[in-house]
């Protein structure tokens, strides 16, 4: 008989179950570079090794306390998976700042753990998928360059093309969805550019903000949230290490597996396009890239914020995990 456990849904650091401790989940704390990171493996019921899943959150604050992130712990653990869920550097109870450091980094920060988990006698390390939420989508990517073994990469509303398109396309796709035209899309894209190309050269900052000025006259101005950071702000600095990264030469070259799963609603990665850059890797490369839309659903997969992930998501999901680790439903 299958043995079920209790989640606590509070806001919490890490997957804890009700009761206390619990022998399936085991705190792990492994050190990358110049930081001591900590995270949380749980075992489900199991005679032999496990197939693995370690899960990369987004962007920002990411850690194992996000409801995002908990979701997917109990769900992929009752689909009998092994899961490993950390606090990103500078989170929960992990070191580090994860704004001192750019996606290679944390890039390796995974393949440290990995080193440790895949070589566990609970875990098949032959079986282990990275499953990434938005920006961890490149940082998984990078990742399984490191790290050669692994089966798959899940990606939940992961871009192919780089942070700063990203970054333009969700600006697009917000104009868009409060109803405004073609010509004050364009008009907001083309400023956000500019700024853009502010930050990765580090030059023409007067002019940019003569642009700004401009701008603001535009009535699609208060909906576009454009501005222009501070020359002695940190985050364009920090942003300015990755903006450019280009997932596609890397995606062409896959030899493993690629799933991803979009929501038709994304304000802040183009679902339509994103799967139609893999649908044209796979044909022109052969590269095992697979992509699916879900409909009713935005950038987390579900509704909304408050709500829950429909049925539909977890179903393609599972599919999807069984089929790259080969393994059969029980």
């Amino acid at each position: 008989m299958r043995r079920r456990t209790r989640w606590v849904t509070a806001a919490v650091t890490g997957p804890v179950l009700l009761g206390g401790t619990c022998p399936n989940v085991e705190e792990v704390a492994w050190t990358s570079g110049d930081a001591r990171l900590v995270g949380s493996l749980t075992l489900p019921p199991a005679d032999g090794p496990s197939p693995l899943i370690v899960f990369i959150a987004g962007s920002g604050n990411s850690d194992r306390g996000l409801r995002v992130v908990r979701e997917h712990v109990r769900h992929l653990h009752d689909m009998g998976f092994a899961v490993f869920a950390y606090d990103k550097r500078g989170t929960g109870s992990s070191g580090g700042d994860w704004r001192d450091v750019g996606l290679r980094q944390l890039a390796r920060d995974v393949d440290a753990i990995l080193s440790r988990l895949m070589s566990r006698e609970d875990v098949d390390g032959s079986r282990v998928v990275l499953m990434s939420l938005s920006q961890g989508a490149w940082v998984s990517l990078l990742a399984s360059n490191l790290r050669p073994g692994l089966r798959g990469l899940v990606w939940l509303s992961g871009a192919p093309m780089t942070p700063a398109e990203q970054g333009h396309a969700a600006l697009a796709l917000r104009m868009r969805s409060l109803g405004w035209d073609r010509v004050s899309t364009a008009e907001a894209v083309a400023l956000d550019r500019l700024i853009t190309d502010v930050y990765r050269h580090d030059d023409g900052w007067e002019s940019a903000r003569q642009a700004v000025d401009a701008a603001r006259r535009q009535p699609w101005f208060e909906d576009a949230r454009i501005g222009l950071q501070g020359h002695d702000s940190w985050n364009w600095r920090w942003y300015r290490t990755f903006m450019d990264y280009d997932p596609v030469p890397e995606l062409s070259a896959l030899t493993i597996r690629l799933l991803a799963v979009y929501g038709e609603q994304d304000v802040l990665v183009p679902a339509g396009r994103s799967a139609a850059i893999l649908d044209e890797l796979r044909t022109l490369t052969g590269a095992p890239l697979e992509s699916h839309i879900l409909t009713g659903v935005g950038h987390e997969l579900r509704p909304d914020r408050d709500s829950n992930w429909p049925a539909e998501y977890w179903t393609t999901l599972e599919t999807g995990l069984r089929s790259i680790l080969d393994v059969p439903r029980r």
